[in-house]
């Protein structure tokens, strides 16, 4: 079963609280995920 991107947003941000955050990020972010900055120039 698939989640709905609405619903893995709900939990984020229900779990903002400083003591969760890493956790609700890990479960948002692929553990493959690469990060790109749109702000840095080449």
């Amino acid at each position: 079963m698939s989640t709905q991107p609405t619903e893995v947003i709900k939990e984020f941000l229900a779990n903002t609280a400083i003591e969760k955050v890493e956790a609700a990020a890990r479960r948002l972010v692929a553990e493959d995920a690469t990060y790109i900055s749109l702000t840095d120039s080449i």
